[in-house]
């Protein structure tokens, strides 16, 4: 588990970026492909991003690259 980077529950779209170390404007095509879920709640602007969904995002970009080595970021 990754949560040891993530102390927040949710994060906006800049935090989530400097966690994923990308622009704001790459976080924002991954959650309108719905590769990075994300919800905006009523009368709001702003994405809102479960830290889990920035977790799962890390782990599959590892998976696909085969980079992830057992116990490295548990």
């Amino acid at each position: 588990m990754m949560s040891i980077l993530v102390s927040k529950s949710v994060l906006f779209a800049s935090e989530a970026a400097t966690l994923l170390s990308m622009s704001v404007q790459h976080v924002y095509s991954l959650i309108h492909t719905g590769k990075l879920p994300a919800y905006k709640e009523k009368d709001c602007r702003a994405w809102k991003i479960p830290a889990e969904s920035v977790t799962n995002y890390i782990e599959m970009q590892l998976k696909e690259n085969g980079t992830q080595k057992e116990g490295r970021y548990n």
